[in-house]
């Protein structure tokens, strides 16, 4: 199953003003309304199509409050964030050198702006179109819907980040061809990262393919002791975003690496998949 932040929304907070968080009770919501072509008990959409199929997908908003609302609604593919968490607000975007399939080229959706009578709900409509070519695999991504930023709210210091997601993921109907695994590693540098000093390791998930739950550690050496690791940080439940690109950074509670030459050894693994990495980086100082 696709460990979501797809299967559950995602309640964000509310900023009230300056130093003061306040989580608020959900007076609005959506619902996926699932159609006859899901292929999974899942709550969100994980739907087939043949080649070349459109389909309009339906979701209802639900306005609890005594007063109109506007929803924001927004369609992005899922990336693996720098905590091996995969999110769909289009903050990143880097698709893998081998995707062919451009998500938004598939998923449009035609009610960007919704409003909502007090008290009420209303129909969101997406529409997907699944490419004409045969396709391997899945295409994911999701659907945000948030509250319409409240101008006067704003200018008084109030502002808000209120929203839920909602997946959407494409497979194509009838093809059974098995999707292996294959994920490489580009490169690793070093940088503070929150005043830690830290790797970026960037990664490229080349297959159409979900993977989630894999356990991930990565050690890192100096030249001087090759065989003791200066420290090591893991991911216990990395979840890996289809025909994507994708950075993840371990951190060392360290005040600082010394300059030199560093190799870095990374095992990525769940039941489906075992892999390991290495790459050696350097440490610089110069800044």
């Amino acid at each position: 199953m696709k460990k979501f932040l797809l299967s559950i929304f995602i309640v964000l907070f509310i900023l009230m003003s300056p130093g003061n968080y306040q989580f608020i009770q959900a007076s609005y919501g959506v619902q996926a309304i699932l159609p006859e072509n899901q292929v999974s008990q899942a709550s969100y959409f994980d739907i087939e199509l043949t080649p070349g199929e459109t389909q309009i997908l339906e979701v209802n908003v639900f306005n609890e409050f005594d007063e109109e609302i506007t929803v924001l609604i927004e369609a992005h593919p899922g990336v693996t964030n720098v905590n091996g968490l995969v999110v769909y607000d289009g903050s990143l975007d880097i698709a893998s050198s081998t995707n062919e399939i451009d998500f938004y080229t598939v998923v449009e959706v035609l009610d960007k702006e919704l409003t909502i009578p007090a008290n009420s709900e209303t129909i969101a409509q997406i529409e997907v179109t699944a490419p004409d070519n045969s396709f391997d695999g899945e295409i994911g991504g999701g659907l945000n819907f948030s509250l319409k930023p409240d101008e006067e709210k704003e200018t008084a210091g109030i502002g808000h980040t209120f929203g839920y997601v909602t997946g959407l993921y494409i497979v194509e109907e009838g093809n059974d061809t098995e999707v292996e695994p294959e994920v490489v590693l580009n490169d690793a540098s070093y940088l503070m990262y929150y005043g830690d000093p830290s790797v970026q390791l960037d990664f490229e998930n080349l297959q159409p393919l979900f993977m989630s739950d894999l356990e991930f550690e990565a050690r890192v050496y100096s030249e001087d002791n090759p065989d003791e690791p200066v420290f090591t940080d893991t991911i216990s439940a990395l979840d890996i975003a289809p025909s994507y690109e994708f950075s993840l950074i371990v951190s060392s509670e360290e005040e600082k690496l010394d300059e030199g030459e560093y190799r870095v050894e990374i095992s990525m693994k769940n039941d489906d998949y075992n892999n390991t990495f290495e790459k050696v980086f350097t440490v610089s100082h110069d800044e």
